[in-house]
């Protein structure tokens, strides 16, 4: 085994855009019964929706839009970006959908508007609008495709807190959105999501899935703070170097499931999504900031960097480069390793391609098949 690595130990960082520490973690756990109401109520008040809920992971929030979503209109397929978060199919599949793959525009990454419509039939429920790495789709052309068909238009914000289309905040245009606290994402609490529905008829029915939803038994805020404890002290620099070592801990694997059922969020991740939330615009900006340092200091280098509208403010929650020439982003990857800066492909193939798809055929996704191959 090679162990050269260790020698770098020290100078390891984890990709993480929202920092969260111990003291934030003992300051979420004092008790506050109205936690979830509150965080819920701000959010509702910022997005102008009708109905806001917090859920167990952003999943799950999605999962939970969808179920709302078919109870309001008639029909079984939703229409999904074919290069995107596995979660997106996996959450379409589990309210008992089918996802139909759309590609995505080879600039921006996100879902193209223009391949859409011809995927439109009486079936279709809605369409999920995933505002990939923190780029805002083109909301008003799904806007647009979305009511022209009498569809529903759902924005997947979950790598988007903050960012803007147009001045409006991602996930106050669709029908619907969800969010991610994940431990990846730039709004940061480590799990827990939040579904928001801004169409009335949505609102009404996710306000009934949600409230279905069990409460975590006795001894699970105590599980789950001691495992958020945990990842918290894995992500300095020095154990972070070498816990992404350990192929047993399946950190930076791709999902495979929705994970543990779908619950209602504890109140003290309320409490902690509450706190974080605070600084999001300030880590958003930051993270913009270093985004466009780096890309001035590469302006020279064989690079395309993900396309973002002028009018537009994207999260950064990632910063992926497109490198066509197969033996130079090899050589690119593997200096940004030495040096210790997580580098990778994002999603590793098109979501048609993963093992729990339905075996249904599928038309052709150029772009999706061609970006897991030159991103980084």
């Amino acid at each position: 085994m090679d162990l050269r690595w260790l020698a770098n130990l020290r100078s390891a960082t984890p990709a993480v855009a929202m920092p969260v520490t111990l003291v934030d973690l003992l300051r979420a756990a004092l008790p506050d019964g109205n936690a979830v109401a509150s965080l819920e109520q701000e959010v509702k008040l910022l997005l102008d929706a009708v109905a806001v809920r917090t859920v167990s992971s952003g999943r799950w929030a999605l999962w939970a839009i969808l179920e709302a979503c078919k109870r309001v209109r008639a029909g079984d397929e939703v229409i999904v970006p074919a290069y995107t978060c596995p979660t997106v199919g996996l959450a379409v599949i589990a309210a008992g959908l089918r996802p139909v793959p759309c590609d995505v525009s080879y600039e921006d990454f996100n879902i193209a508007p223009e391949k859409i419509e011809a995927l439109i039939n009486d079936r279709t429920v809605a369409v999920v609008a995933a505002h990939m790495f923190g780029t805002p789709c083109d909301m008003d052309l799904l806007r647009r495709l979305s009511e022209d068909a009498s569809i529903l238009l759902i924005e997947d914000a979950a790598q988007a807190a903050g960012a803007r289309y147009k001045g409006r905040l991602v996930g106050s245009i669709g029908d619907a959105a969800c969010f991610s606290f994940g431990r990846g994402k730039n709004w940061r609490a480590l799990e827990g999501g939040l579904a928001v529905a801004k169409d009335p008829r949505v609102g009404k029915a996710l306000d009934l899935v949600c409230k279905a939803l069990p409460r975590v038994s006795t001894l699970q805020p105590a599980v789950t703070f001691c495992k958020m404890v945990a990842t918290v002290l894995g992500s300095q620099p020095q154990a972070w170097a070498l816990l992404r070592h350990l192929p047993f801990l399946g950190i930076g694997q791709e999902a495979t499931s929705m994970g543990d059922p779908a619950a209602q969020l504890e109140s003290w991740q309320a409490r902690l999504s509450h706190q974080k939330f605070a600084v999001l615009r300030q880590l958003n900006v930051q993270r913009q900031k270093a985004a466009d340092m780096i890309k001035q200091a590469l302006a020279d280098r064989p690079l395309r960097w993900q396309s973002v509208r002028p009018d537009d403010t994207g999260a950064y929650v990632r910063l992926p480069v497109v490198i066509e020439d197969s033996t130079y982003r090899a050589h690119v990857m593997d200096k940004l390793r030495n040096l210790n800066i997580d580098v990778s492909p994002f999603y590793s193939r098109p979501l048609y391609r993963y093992d729990w798809w339905p075996t249904t055929s599928v038309h052709e996704c150029p772009n999706a098949e061609v970006l897991p191959r030159q991103m980084c």
